[in-house]
């Protein structure tokens, strides 16, 4: 199953904005106290675990994040894990490194969505919702001057 414009791998699935990369992992209905948990949230990895057990979920990332302005939070019995992104519109193509990464449909897929959401930041008062390219998609962190922060 996909969700958004991630992948569905194992025991979490995933998607990415222009800023942030989103984890969603459904706990088992016992476990949806926050105490019970385990997370480490570093720049370039993350641990996921039970309190006194081994972590199930534990890896390097595939990018820098801001680990000051990422966090997590329970909701609807799913853990959803919220990571910053340092480089602001990077496509990430997997969010750990050594994971299955996305394929070539959702990579694209990925890359216009990633652009028309900097072309929002960039222009609030225009109505992107039916825009669309054809061809291949320029890289929204260089395109046109790039990425303002």
């Amino acid at each position: 199953m996909v969700r958004g414009n991630g992948a569905c791998v194992l025991i979490y699935e995933w998607e990415q904005s222009i800023d942030e990369i989103n984890i969603y992992i459904n706990m088992n209905a016992k476990i949806v106290d926050k105490k019970d948990l385990d997370i480490d949230i570093k720049s370039k990895r993350i641990r996921i675990g039970l309190k006194n057990t081994e972590s199930f979920l534990e890896g390097e990332l595939c990018s820098i994040i801001d680990e000051d302005c990422s966090y997590w939070f329970i909701e609807d019995n799913n853990l959803h894990i919220l990571l910053t992104k340092v480089k602001k519109a990077e496509i990430w193509n997997s969010v750990f490194k050594g994971h299955k990464n996305l394929n070539a449909i959702d990579e694209d897929n990925t890359k216009k969505q990633i652009l028309l959401e900097r072309f929002q930041q960039e222009h609030p008062n225009f109505d992107f919702s039916s825009a669309a390219f054809n061809g291949q998609v320029p890289d929204a962190r260089t395109f046109m001057g790039g990425v303002k922060y």
